[in-house]
């Protein structure tokens, strides 16, 4: 089997994000279109299999679209913190 090429914590943020854009009933194309790129980005980002990830910029535009704060997608409920320099922690760690 093939290794996880994600960490813990991005498996976590990038799963929390696949189902908050399934509960808004966005498809990976929707989202691609509004990330400005392709419907295979969005699945290899959401496969185990590859390294991509969201970036920076598009957890930015993710939080927008879906009016959620950047906290409440890197945080799980019940645990999500808003403070500056808690949220800039968890981003430089979910970037690697």
């Amino acid at each position: 089997a093939m290794e996880n090429q994600k960490t813990k914590l991005q498996i976590e943020i990038i799963g929390r994000i696949k189902n908050l854009r399934q509960q808004n009933g966005i498809s990976q194309k929707d989202m691609a279109d509004y990330l400005d790129v392709t419907a295979g980005e969005i699945g290899n980002i959401e496969s185990l299999k590859y390294k991509n990830k969201y970036t920076l910029k598009h957890l930015t535009l993710i939080s927008k679209h879906l009016h959620v704060s950047i906290g409440e997608l890197l945080f799980d409920e019940g645990h999500i913190k808003e403070d500056v320099d808690a949220v800039l922690e968890r981003i430089v760690e979910y970037l690697g």
